[in-house]
């Protein structure tokens, strides 16, 4: 059972957690894929904490421009918080300004989402209306698209995507058809975004193998990364 209260500062949980030695648990995303490692509390001061992580999660962070903290026995909510400070050869993070979360959305993900490997042009048609936009993310779960256009379906609305993916190695690549099922649109940086929920349980194998090759392509890039600092 949660210990944190409502009227307890974040910062106070994280003294009992250092004292308890109790470790937290970070989730970013990185191109679209989830990136999840356990902290050290190093220190704290009144207003931040300072926390040891693999180097593969604080790129994560950087690239997301926050740190996700996932909620555990002593926090009843996920907590959002701002870096103030990092030091990658030591591994170390100091974050403030905590801010708590009823949803995290990349901790309710079934399935790792990538962005493409290049700009991709979707076509999304609806029972009615079609807008052609850039491909935002893709899973073996689903998909979403952004355009510049304004185009409202309805909620819920049987929505077909067609689009061409192609691999590093293949000029030519292949074509996608899915079936999809619109779950949200929202406004989302001045573009639309549609999030998709695939209608089917099953995927071809080309897009299945494309969407695992990425997954382990984007891995692969943080560890080099990583090699960059150790």
């Amino acid at each position: 059972m949660s210990t944190d209260t409502f009227f307890e500062h974040p910062i106070n949980t994280f003294k009992k957690m250092k004292d308890l030695d109790k470790e937290l648990v970070f989730l970013n995303l990185y191109d679209g894929v989830n990136v999840k490692n356990s902290g050290h509390i190093i220190s704290t001061s009144d207003s931040s904490v300072t926390i040891q992580v693999d180097i593969i999660q604080i790129l994560a962070m950087k690239e997301e421009g926050n740190a996700f903290i996932l909620q555990n026995e002593f926090f009843s909510k996920h907590l959002k918080a701002d870096i103030i400070d990092f030091n990658i050869t030591a591994q170390t993070v100091t974050l403030s300004n905590f801010k708590r979360m009823d949803v995290m959305n990349a901790n309710r993900r079934k399935h790792q989402r990538v962005t493409p490997n290049k700009f991709t042009k979707v076509l999304l048609k609806g029972t009615q209306d079609e807008v052609l936009g850039n491909m935002y993310d893709i899973s073996k779960g689903g998909l979403s698209v952004l355009t510049s256009q304004d185009i409202k379906f309805k909620q819920g609305e049987e929505i077909t995507a067609i689009f061409k993916l192609a691999p590093d190695n293949e000029d030519e690549g292949f074509d996608v058809t899915l079936n999809l099922k619109l779950v949200v649109q929202m406004n989302y940086n001045g573009f639309m975004r549609y999030c998709m929920q695939n209608s089917s349980e099953t995927i071809e194998p080309a897009l299945d193998n494309f969407i695992d090759k990425r997954v382990d392509d984007i891995f692969r890039e943080l560890k080099e990364l990583k090699k960059l600092y150790i």
